[in-house]
C-alpha cells in the first residue's frame, strides 16, 4: 500500500504538469460537473488508501484518545503547511486554477488534513458514548456518513447550491471543498474499517483464503453498486459533489481494494 500511495502521488504530479500541454488527452482531464475521468481519481483514492493504512496500523487502538489525537495533529500539520504554501504561491504567481475544483482558497491538502481530524473526532465520540472501535461499527459510521451526505445533496438543495454560480462569504467561495468533506470522510472511515479487518492476526492458510474471498466479494459489491447507481438509479457521478452513493464512494473503493 505504501508503494501504491507513492505511485499515485507521482502519477498525480505527472498529470498536473502534463495537463497544460496540448498533447494531453482531453478525456483524462477533470470533469466540470458530472462524470468521472482519470484525474478525478487522485484525492478520493488517496483518502481510501490512507484509511486502509490507518486501519491496518497495529497498536493504534491501544493508544489513549489524547495520545492518538496528538499523533493525528502531528500528521496533519505538514498537510496544512503544504496547503497554505500552495495557496500563497498560486495566488502570488496568478497561476491559472479552476475554482470549481475545490473553491477559491481550499485545496487537496486541506481536504486530507480535515478528513483525518474528522475521523479521529468520530472515534473519540464513539469512545465517549461507549461504542468502542470495532470494525463493524466503523464501517457502519462510514456508510451512514455517505448516506447522510447523499440526502443533503438530493433532498436539501445542497447539490444545486454547489453547482450554482453564487459565491458569497468564505464558505461560499470554498463550497466545493467544504461540501465534499462528508463524502471523503465517509470513504476514509469505511476504508479504515476494511484495514482493521486486514490487520487481524492470521496463521492458517484457510484464514488468508477467507480474507481474499471477503475482499473479492467487497470488490464485486462495490462494482455492482456503481453500475446500479449510474445505470438504474441514474445518479450521475460528480467529483464536485463527491456524490458518493452514486459513484465516487463505490468507484474509489473499487479502484483501491484490488491492491490490498
Amino acid at each position: 500500500m505504501d508503494a501504491y500511495r507513492g505511485l499515485l502521488l507521482l502519477l498525480t504530479c505527472f498529470a498536473i504538469l502534463a495537463v497544460d500541454f496540448p498533447v494531453y488527452p482531453k478525456g483524462f482531464m477533470k470533469t466540470e460537473q458530472y462524470g468521472f475521468s482519470l484525474m478525478d481519481v487522485g484525492v478520493g483514492c488517496l483518502c481510501v488508501a490512507n484509511g486502509l493504512v490507518a486501519g491496518g496500523r497495529r497498536g493504534d487502538s491501544a493508544r489513549s484518545p489524547p495520545s492518538r489525537f496528538a499523533v493525528i495533529i502531528g500528521a496533519c500539520i505538514p498537510l496544512l503547511v503544504l496547503g497554505f504554501i500552495r495557496l500563497a504561491t498560486v495566488k502570488a504567481t496568478s497561476y491559472p486554477e479552476h475554482e470549481t475544483e475545490y473553491g477559491v482558497h481550499w485545496n487537496f491538502f486541506f481536504t486530507l488534513a480535515t478528513v483525518m481530524l474528522a475521523d479521529d473526532l468520530l472515534r473519540q465520540a464513539a469512545a465517549v458514548v461507549g461504542f468502542g472501535d470495532a470494525w463493524r461499527l466503523t464501517a457502519s459510521v462510514g456508510i451512514l456518513l455517505v448516506a447522510a451526505h447523499q440526502v443533503l445533496l438530493t433532498r436539501c438543495g445542497l447539490a444545486e447550491y454547489v453547482m450554482g454560480p453564487t459565491r458569497e462569504g468564505l464558505v461560499g467561495m470554498n463550497k466545493e471543498g467544504i461540501v465534499s468533506l462528508p463524502g471523503y470522510t465517509g470513504a476514509y472511515v469505511f476504508a479504515r474499517a476494511v484495514g482493521m479487518v486486514i490487520r487481524q492476526q492470521r496463521v492458517l492458510c484457510q484464514q488468508w483464503y477467507a480474507l481474499a474471498y471477503d475482499l473479492g466479494r467487497l470488490i464485486v459489491a462495490c462494482s455492482t453498486l456503481l453500475l446500479l447507481c449510474v445505470e438504474v438509479l441514474e445518479l450521475q457521478p460528480s467529483r464536485r459533489l463527491v456524490r458518493v452513493l452514486a459513484s465516487h464512494f463505490v468507484w474509489m473503493h473499487a479502484c483501491v481494494f484490488p491492491l490490498c
